[in-house]
């Protein structure tokens, strides 16, 4: 939480700097707080090769990813702690991924293969390697359907090989008027276990300020944002359980 709250100060104390509105670097701190659970805390970095151009809010760049990027990430949930890497590379139309969610156990990791058409619609297959347990190959299609220069629809499929388990998704993406957006977010997962539907929606009362709420299975959130300028904002997220716990999160991003 003191990360928080050190990188909050800085970012009040240089907002007067001019800042592009491309971006290329996305940095993220964020605290989550478990009534009846271990706290946990993450950091992460995300930087693209290419310049990357929001939709009209600071925090919406897009639906798909079209080009090289590598992420780094590093979570601490009390009781552990995992620091890990993934990287999507372009080459032409095709792209291929690696990811590793801890580094000090390499022997899980996911490495897929993939075509990009016409940056719209992206088809890949991954092979997910586990030290434990049995390995799975999943397939995932992504399509982007821009409506104008701003509002867009996009919609995610994907499934392991034998389609016992898979997850679909969408978003809507729309600018209302002036600095006015609407964004909502739609989601249905199954698997052999269990199946979980999810809706979230965010309005963008102006470039600085929006509110969320949505709900994941029987459990509802809100969530607010709080946008110092194109380059600094705060997210608080508060989710409430039902006869379990509530979960306060909070996170700051800082992007360049």
């Amino acid at each position: 939480m003191r990360t928080l709250i050190s990188l909050s100060l800085l970012a009040i104390s240089c907002t007067h700097v001019a800042a592009s509105e491309t971006k290329k670097w996305f940095n993220n701190a964020s605290y989550t707080d478990h009534e009846h659970d271990e706290n946990s805390q993450s950091l992460s970095s995300h930087y693209y090769f290419a310049s990357q151009q929001h939709s009209g809010v600071w925090d919406d760049f897009g639906y798909l990813d079209t080009d090289t990027n590598i992420a780094l990430s590093y979570v601490d949930s009390g009781s552990d702690s995992m620091t890990g890497v993934s990287a999507e590379g372009f080459y032409g139309n095709w792209f291929g991924t690696i990811s590793v969610p801890d580094l000090s156990e390499s022997d899980n990791r996911t490495i897929g293969l993939g075509y990009l058409y016409n940056d719209a619609l992206k088809v890949s297959i991954s092979h997910n390697k586990l030290k434990y347990g049995s390995d799975s190959t999943l397939l995932k299609a992504q399509y982007n359907h821009q409506l104008n220069e701003s509002d867009y629809v996009g919609f995610t499929a994907v499934a392991d090989d034998e389609l016992d388990n898979w997850d679909m998704s969408s978003r809507y993406f729309a600018h209302l008027k002036n600095d006015t957006f609407f964004a909502l977010d739609v989601g249905h997962s199954e698997s052999e276990q269990h199946s979980t539907t999810s809706i979230f929606a965010d309005y963008y009362f102006t470039r600085n300020v929006a509110l969320g709420v949505g709900k994941t299975g029987s459990y509802e959130s809100i969530q607010g944002k709080y946008f110092f300028n194109n380059t600094y904002y705060l997210k608080a997220k508060y989710t409430k359980g039902y006869g379990s716990s509530d979960i306060i999160a909070a996170s700051f991003t800082a992007q360049f």
